[in-house]
């Protein structure tokens, strides 16, 4: 490649190493590039025709780059740990993409999305294919929300914004009048505590948690549409997770919740509030501890697949419909399609 007088990329070839191939080697890509100018971002679109690809959940991507008579073997990232008590540090590694072959369907289209504590779930909805808005405590009202098909709180949010006990009204209409409510964990201990109401049926927040990401999980309704639509939700989804499976399950739950999964770590009693699911008016209301905000972000294609099942509108598949008359079309990710 070249580097033309002005700083910019000319000509260039990006390689990219992929997956082992039919010969037991990895396959190369090799795509050429021009008019890179400097400061700037272009996207390059890279195709593989390697046939294991339909073989496997995900795969690790490299690659190098050509340029200016100077090879690249491999792209770096950087990392910042910077803290007030320590001198920053900057630290660079290898650049590894993982890319995830993933049979993902999804009901619905618009997410509203209330931040709590910080996480990435916003970013791996969007890559799911649905469209997400961040909403304010001026945005939850009645008659702004009814253009979404599911709200999901972030994290903690219960704990962090004390005015979500303001909004309780109007999130639990958007339910009644047919939405989807999807809160994931919140803390309940003596240094952060829930101070409103969270669901249309009483519940507590514990302490458990789960810490083997390999424990067994049990189906406890396995007719339930969470976890047939629009995926059909096997013990292979919980496969591949990491770190943990569920913290601050519910407890003391009412009748009107359905308890979904249940699970254990080893010695212990088992667990049945990581995921539970409430019925109200016309919409559908989910409480999970389960940890969305860790697998999403570390590509667990069960955990996309169980997600695009919560936010699935109630209305979607009544119990014993097929799905046959369903229409799909193409979406985001390989493998997806999008159920209307």
């Amino acid at each position: 490649g070249n580097l033309n007088d002005n700083g910019n990329f000319g000509l260039g070839t990006l390689i990219s190493d992929n997956p082992v191939n039919d010969e037991g080697a990895n396959e190369q890509i090799r795509t050429d590039f021009k008019d890179i100018e400097k400061g700037k971002i272009k996207i390059i679109e890279i195709v593989s025709k390697n046939k294991n690809w339909a073989n496997a959940n995900k795969q690790i991507i490299t690659g190098g780059m050509n340029l200016h008579s100077k090879k690249i073997d491999f792209f770096t990232s950087s990392r910042i740990i910077n803290y007030d008590h320590i001198p920053s540090i900057i630290y660079q590694k290898p650049f590894q993409a993982k890319a995830v072959n993933l049979d993902l369907n999804i009901s619905g289209k618009f997410i509203g999305y209330i931040p709590g504590a910080g996480d990435k779930v916003p970013q791996a909805l969007e890559l799911m294919g649905y469209k997400v808005t961040t909403l304010k405590e001026a945005d939850i009202t009645p008659g702004n929300l009814k253009q979404f098909d599911a709200i999901v709180t972030g994290v903690r949010v219960y704990n962090t914004s004390e005015w979500m006990g303001n909004v309780y009204e109007s999130l639990m209409q958007y339910v009644k009048e047919g939405g989807v409510l999807l809160t994931q964990y919140n803390t309940n201990n003596f240094i952060s505590n829930i101070k409103s109401k969270i669901g249309p049926y009483n519940f507590t927040i514990n302490r458990n948690r789960v810490t083997d990401e390999n424990a067994k999980v049990n189906f406890l309704l396995p007719n339930h549409p969470a976890l047939n639509y629009p995926n059909k939700i096997t013990e292979k989804d919980f496969e591949g997770w990491i770190q943990e499976r569920s913290i601050y399950n519910a407890e003391k739950i009412d009748s009107n919740y359905q308890r979904i999964l249940s699970m254990k770590d080893p010695g212990e009693t088992e667990q049945d509030g990581s995921l539970i699911i409430a019925d109200y008016g016309k919409g559908k209301f989910v409480y999970t501890g389960l940890v969305f905000f860790r697998e999403l972000p570390a590509g667990v294609p069960g955990a996309y697949r169980l997600l695009a099942n919560l936010l699935a509108p109630s209305k979607s598949l009544p119990m014993g419909e097929t799905l046959k008359s369903s229409q799909t079309k193409d979406s985001k990710l390989s493998g997806k399609k999008e159920t209307q």
